[in-house]
């Protein structure tokens, strides 16, 4: 093709036609320009669609941790929390104020009390996706969602999982070691004085339960539909990406 060109260009400087030739060169030039312009439009949208490719496993990958989390996680974990803090308001009332439940049922309670959900929240796709950047991401509206989920929700669910583990611990799980209260041998009267005398556990149960465990289930109820609209919005993005 280059010698069939050049053959031409020849074939009319020889024949002293400067004119034609001048047509012919712009000519030239031109369907240089315009294969140059075919070429970069084609390495741009070979690179969108590797940027693309990119975004929706980005986007898949954190879709499938806030599943788990929802599913796995804070759904479950909301249960176990209403449950502890419904244990201890039984316990209360007919325990504490009265006695009116039997040793089997207070110990039960006990245990509904003192066990919680080990909650763990999965970031590693999110984290994954920061290292890289978030600049990836085209819809602005999912980023920002995104930020705000990770960056604050988490974040205020986590300070208050490990503040209640670390007053929990230390307030209500010790004092039952320091009495020689073993529930799994079962409760005796014996030991139902020695809880009712320690009114420094009570209390700090009785906190933990209306204040702790209330903010705690409070900041997971409200995270719970965010995460359910962003796998929605998710969703709908990653397969809308697909589809470009």
């Amino acid at each position: 093709m280059i010698k069939f060109f050049r053959r031409i260009r020849q074939q009319l400087l020889t024949e002293n036609k400067f004119s034609k030739y001048l047509i012919y060169a712009i000519g030239e030039i031109i369907l240089v320009v315009i294969g140059i312009l075919i070429a970069l439009q084609i390495n741009n949208w070979n690179q969108d669609k590797i940027e693309t490719r990119k975004e929706i496993f980005h986007l898949e990958n954190i879709l499938n941790n806030l599943e788990n989390d929802l599913n796995n996680q804070i759904t479950p974990c909301i249960q176990k929390t209403e449950k502890q803090i419904e244990a201890f308001s039984l316990l209360k009332s007919g325990f504490y104020e009265n006695d009116n439940i039997s040793n089997d049922s207070i110990r039960q309670l006990f245990f509904q009390n003192l066990g919680q959900w080990d909650l763990v929240l999965n970031t590693v796709a999110f984290d994954n996706l920061q290292s890289i950047s978030m600049d990836i991401l085209s819809n602005d509206s999912i980023k920002s969602k995104l930020l705000d989920l990770y960056g604050n929700n988490y974040s205020y669910i986590k300070s208050l999982k490990n503040n209640y583990d670390e007053t929990h611990y230390e307030r209500i799980s010790t004092p039952l070691f320091v009495n020689e209260i073993d529930m799994l041998e079962g409760l005796n009267n014996e030991d139902k004085i020695k809880l009712k005398n320690d009114k420094k556990m009570y209390l700090a149960m009785k906190a933990e339960a209306y204040y702790s465990l209330g903010k705690y289930l409070d900041a997971l109820k409200k995270t719970e539909p965010l995460i359910e609209f962003l796998i929605e919005d998710l969703t709908i993005e990653v397969k809308r990406l697909k589809d470009t």
